[in-house]
């Protein structure tokens, strides 16, 4: 493979096997500062090696596979939308993130309510249909893509802390 690494069909470069990752990033960086391969992430989810690769790839993975990673390994993960260039979100939104009934993607739902923003207009921002949108909040899980498309649609960024699940 050329050092300057080669380009696939998706256009992201590939270089000594691993991605440019922008949407899981925090992904790449939780694998590399912890000394963590595909292989072991796999194996301690329990799932084959080609899903954590896939996921790596395409940039994206279901929101409840991104939380199944962190808690494997004892920590817990919270998601945030915030106006990009805040560095405190100054729009505290109760009951978000692991608290709520649906930890995984309650801090997107919260926000779209708080906003009045109807899943319909959701649907209409990200070319999808609204039976999809309804099927995220009822099953509390989505490709975190479409949450990274939203927030950049928006004007949004999206922030996350990680903690030891006892804290």
């Amino acid at each position: 493979m050329p050092k300057d690494g080669i380009r696939n069909p998706e256009t992201q470069v590939v270089q000594d096997g691993k991605w440019e990752l922008q949407n899981m990033k925090f992904v790449g960086e939780f694998m590399e500062v912890n000394g963590l391969s595909i292989a072991m992430i796999a194996e301690k989810l329990g799932i084959s090696r080609q899903s954590v690769y896939y996921w790596l790839k395409k940039d994206d993975a279901m929101m409840s596979n991104i939380y199944a990673i962190f808690e494997t390994y004892g920590l817990k993960i919270r998601f945030e939308l915030v106006e990009k260039g805040v560095r405190e979100n100054p729009m505290k939104i109760p009951g978000v993130g692991l608290a709520t009934k649906k930890p995984r993607i309650g801090f997107f739902e919260s926000y779209i309510k708080k906003m009045g923003i109807k899943r319909e207009q959701v649907a209409d921002i990200l070319g999808v249909k609204k039976c999809t949108v309804d099927h995220w909040f009822q099953f509390d899980d989505c490709f975190f893509s479409y949450i990274c498309k939203f927030a950049q649609l928006k004007g949004l960024e999206v922030k996350y802390t990680v903690s030891r699940i006892n804290d």
